[in-house]
């Protein structure tokens, strides 16, 4: 096995001054540990980012320091980031063409041809390649999706190519290139096993033109035989996953809604300007008398014409010298009045009549001009901007009423994306079709309404797509048939995506559909086989697909979900808060640690200490059936408990019983296997806190 080290140079003013922040590295950091390397055997390793400013002779030295024989560590491959256009800082191809001592001009164009494919601004890209000394340096834009899209062109061949630059012999790496393209169509042969126990080596398959990240072999045409012993995908880590999703999200358009409850959730796609001022005439704040502030305290006749909810100004008389008017709140204020006093500070002197109305009231209160009323566009001004792109109607109701008081009827808003969801499994019954007793080896499928039931309560419209069975043939033109739909952007599965010889999902995606698949496993606990692919190249495009293949078992399913689907959807609707809040919990009672990050349920609360305060109880539930008290959350106040559920088996769907969050456990470590008491750890909230004082 030969290893190659890898260092990535990113280039940019802004981030080398701390003014913004890269994110390109990371996702080729993520892409070398995705693709494996085909077809010599050899490793990529990354071992170093640095960032330089768009200088030349900065970013030279840097170079020139990796590239010097003596290098400790040794780097073979050196991928820089951004300067690559045209404007009059971008000075990469002018630092790196120097220091070469022969181009890959075929890098070059592979790069360029396929950007050009995407759009044709990338006529204004210069990349180089070449190699210097016994390094290869090739030059990435400086955009997070082109970059590696950039990479992912030339990732075939940079194996073969680091082989050559290091002085091995092309003779025989291209024999070895041969010998491994028989053995990808040919399996093993005429070869009989009865009794002895030794492992067959899985033949490799050629890498499917849509995917990436792994070499799978297809369901169609392998054999179980021959089927994979270990996952091709390499474990990602829960941020590299959350960080390619990003990268690859759906841009979805722009429409016209009514103004209405339905509004809720959505994210405004233009600013509102008010189109009359709030209020549109001087109202009164409080029920009281209308008066002329000036007048003073006395005693004063009232006036027949009260002004009323609903009386109209133009209907009101002037206010005579020295008479008061009855006025209630938020009725206008009559002409020749300035101010309102308080029915509080009032009493009545003489009834009129007919025995009802007022004759005369003395004021005691001295008033200011002005007091207790609501000026023309005090609460907002006409032409004022009152809610602006970006900011989303929340349940609180206020963005919602300040749009109806301003009388707006439609607004334009991000399109929310349409999310299909479907379970894969031959044993799957529908639990709303299926008999009350199921013959054994059948089961009812709750991942699909489970997972339906969360996307809906966060908003998201739902196309229920039912079970498909796993067959290849079925999946295949299940598959096809959905994501030529244009009603759908989002499929969403369980199940399908392990190791078992019906798991055909993975391969279907690459194979049948040709679909690219960016992960196939994360280093997480539940939820490893996590899947996320997409269909198409250009993220606003109609037929440009997001693809969330879950694990089967339930609650990695529902864990998944929420780590990330909901927030991907979130970032296509344009929500200004899309991921999961996140607190910290300081532990009251001790957990063991499992060998990959752990997603803990479990559950918070809401709890101030007093003298009168019931002492924690370590148990599970309490007589009300309610989860009792095990650990603690430290804020200033209150405080925040929370209780892990019992037996987190990742089949068991009552460990999610009364779950609000989840517990972010860390892999345990040789010096580390527990997290005691008084520990504090991050806590992921899916629902409201709960307090325990609530009866």
């Amino acid at each position: 096995m030969r290893a190659y080290n890898v260092a990535i140079l990113v280039v940019s003013d802004s981030v080398s001054q701390g003014k913004s922040v890269d994110q390109t590295a990371a996702l080729l950091q993520a892409e070398l540990a995705i693709t494996p390397a085909a077809p010599s055997d050899t490793t990529l390793t990354f071992v170093e980012t640095r960032c330089v400013p768009d200088d030349i002779h900065v970013i030279q030295r840097v170079v020139k320091e990796w590239t010097d024989p003596d290098a400790i560590p040794p780097v073979q491959l050196i991928l820089t980031t951004g300067g690559t256009g045209l404007s009059a800082r971008d000075v990469t191809p002018e630092a790196i063409e120097p220091l070469l001592d022969r181009t890959c001009l075929g890098f070059t164009v592979a790069m360029l041809t396929h950007s050009l494919s995407i759009t044709p601004m990338a006529t204004l890209s210069r990349p180089v390649c070449g190699v210097r000394h016994q390094s290869l340096i090739i030059t990435l834009p400086g955009k997070p999706k082109a970059a590696v899209e950039n990479f992912q062109v030339v990732r075939p061949s940079l194996s073969h190519a680091l082989d050559l630059i290091q002085g091995l012999s092309s003779r025989e790496l291209h024999r070895q290139l041969e010998n491994t393209k028989l053995t990808a169509v040919n399996p093993p042969k005429e070869h009989r096993c009865t009794a002895h126990r030794h492992h067959h080596r899985t033949p490799s398959t050629q890498t499917s033109g849509g995917a990436t990240g792994a070499q799978i072999p297809s369901a169609i045409e392998t054999p179980v035989a021959f089927r994979p012993r270990e996952s091709p995908f390499p474990l990602v880590t829960v941020p590299q996953a959350e960080a390619i999703i990003r990268d690859h999200l759906k841009i979805l358009p722009i429409e016209t809604v009514p103004v209405g409850p339905a509004l809720i959730g959505r994210t405004l796609a233009q600013d509102i300007v008010a189109p009359v001022p709030v209020p549109a005439y001087r109202a009164s704040i409080v029920d009281g008398y209308a008066l002329l502030a000036i007048c003073g305290p006395g005693v004063y006749p009232v006036t027949p014409y009260p002004s009323l909810a609903g009386t109209l100004l133009q209907e009101l008389p002037m206010l005579p010298v020295e008479h008061i008017m009855r006025i209630s709140t938020g009725a206008p204020v009559p002409p020749g009045a300035d101010a309102v006093v308080m029915v509080e500070d009032t009493e009545l002197i003489e009834v009129a009549a007919d025995n009802r109305e007022e004759q005369s009231v003395a004021v005691h209160a001295r008033c200011q001009s002005g007091e207790n009323i609501r000026e023309i566009g005090s609460d907002i001004a006409q032409g004022q901007v009152v809610l602006g792109v970006g900011d989303s109607i929340s349940v609180s109701g206020a963005e919602l009423g300040t749009l109806m008081s301003l009388g707006i009827t439609q607004v334009q808003v991000y399109r929310l994306p349409v999310v299909g969801v479907f379970s894969t499994g031959s044993e799957l019954s529908s639990a709303e079709s299926t008999p009350s007793v199921l013959p054994a080896g059948k089961i009812r499928d709750s991942n699909r309404p489970s997972l339906i039931g969360i996307l809906q309560q966060h908003g998201f419209p739902v196309v229920d797509l039912g079970i498909v069975d796993d067959s290849t043939d079925a999946v295949s033109e299940f598959l096809r048939r959905h994501t030529e739909s244009q009603g759908i952007d989002v499929l969403v599965s369980s199940g399908g995506v392990s190791m078992g010889e019906k798991d055909v999902l993975k391969s279907v995606i690459q194979h049948g559909i040709g679909a690219r698949i960016h992960f196939g496993r994360v280093n997480m606990r539940p939820g490893k086989p996590t899947v996320f692919a997409t269909l198409g190249t250009d993220p606003a495009a109609v037929d440009y697909k997001l693809l969330f293949a879950l694990p089967g078992n339930p609650v990695s399913a529902i864990v998944t979900c929420y780590l990330y689907v909901l927030p991907s959807l979130r970032r296509m609707a344009r929500q200004a808060a899309p991921d999961n809040p996140r607190l910290q919990a300081k532990l009251q009672q001790s957990l063991t640690l499992d060998a990959r990050p752990e997603f803990h349920r479990g559950i918070v609360m809401a709890h101030t200490p007093s003298a009168a305060s019931p002492p924690l109880d370590n148990g599970y539930t309490s007589t009300m059936g309610r989860p009792t008290v095990a650990s603690e959350v430290h804020f200033p106040a209150p405080l925040v408990v929370w209780s892990a559920t019992r037996h987190q088996r990742s089949s068991r769907l009552m460990s999610f019983r009364h779950s609000n969050c989840l517990l972010v456990l860390p892999a345990h470590e040789a010096d580390r296997s527990t997290l005691e008491a008084g520990e504090t750890v991050e806590v992921v909230l899916l629902d409201t806190l709960w307090n325990t004082h609530t009866t």
